[in-house]
C-alpha cells in the first residue's frame, strides 16, 4: 500500500486486474478458480466504487473458492479497513502475508496499518521488510520516510525519499515529501529546488509544496 502524501492520507488502489493474472497459477483452470478470479476483480471494481461493505462480500466469496488466495487476502483487508474493521483488516493481511510470505505489497499495507494506528516502530519495521523484498519497490521508501518523518528522523526521510525518486522516474508524491523533509531541516534552498523538480511533474501538487514551504506548516503526501 504505498503512502504518498502524508497526513492527507488516501489508501492505495486495489489490485489490477493485471496483477491478479500474475498471481494466479495459469495452469489451474478449475471452474472454481476462475470464479474466485472473477469474484476478486469484483471486489476491486466495488472497493473503488467505495462500495466497502459489498467488496468484503465478494472478496470473502473469493476467499471461499480459492482458501490460498493471497491477494483476495491482502484486498478483503483493504475493504475492510475502509468499512472501519480494523482488527477484522490486520487479521487479513496478516494471512495474506502468511500465505505469501515474499508478498511486498502486503507488508507494506501491514505497515500503513500499523502507522494508522500509531505504532509506528511496527510500521517502520513492515515497511523495512517489504524493501528487504523487494529492493526496488519505490512506494515503501517513500512509506518508509513517512513513518520515520514523523519519528523525527528527517535526514534518514531524506535519503529514502532520494531513493525513491531515483527508483521512479517523475514521483511526484516523494517528491512532494522530499521537500517537506528538506523544509523539516530548515534546509529552505534544497527544499526549493524541489520544488521546482515537482512544478515540472505535478504543478498543483508543486505549488502546494511552495505554500508549505514558506507557511513553515508540514503535510506529507501518500500514494493514491
Amino acid at each position: 500500500m504505498r503512502f504518498g502524501i502524508l497526513l492527507g492520507l488516501i489508501l492505495i488502489p486495489l489490485s489490477s486486474l493485471q496483477t491478479r493474472a500474475q498471481s494466479t497459477n495459469s495452469s489451474d483452470n478449475s471452474q472454481d478458480q476462475y470464479r474466485a478470479a472473477v469474484h476478486h476483480d469484483l471486489c476491486v471494481t466495488r472497493y473503488n466504487m467505495r462500495q466497502y461493505d459489498r467488496a468484503v462480500e465478494l472478496c470473502r466469496e473469493a476467499i471461499r473458492l480459492k482458501p490460498g488466495f493471497a491477494l483476495a487476502y491482502h484486498d478483503l483487508a483493504m475493504s475492510l479497513f475502509d468499512s472501519g474493521k480494523f482488527s477484522e483488516a490486520m487479521e487479513a493481511v496478516r494471512q495474506a502475508i502468511t500465505i505469501r510470505p515474499d508478498f511486498a505489497e502486503a507488508h507494506d499495507t501491514l505497515g500503513y496499518f500499523y502507522y494508522k494506528s500509531g505504532d509506528l516502530k511496527r510500521a517502520a519495521e513492515s515497511l523495512k521488510h517489504a524493501i528487504k523484498i523487494k529492493p526496488e519497490y519505490a512506494e515503501a521508501y517513500n512509506d518508509l520516510a513517512i513513518v520515520l518523518y514523523h519519528l523525527n528522523r528527517y535526514e534518514e526521510a531524506v535519503e529514502l525519499l532520494s531513493r525513491a525518486t531515483k527508483l521512479r522516474a517523475n514521483y511526484a508524491q516523494a517528491y512532494f515529501n522530499l521537500g517537506v523533509s528538506y523544509a523539516a531541516l530548515k534546509k529552505k534552498d534544497a527544499a526549493l529546488e524541489t520544488y521546482r523538480t515537482l512544478l515540472s511533474i505535478d504543478a498543483p501538487l508543486a505549488n502546494r509544496l511552495f505554500g508549505e514551504i514558506y507557511k513553515g506548516k508540514v503535510v506529507m503526501a501518500r500514494e493514491k
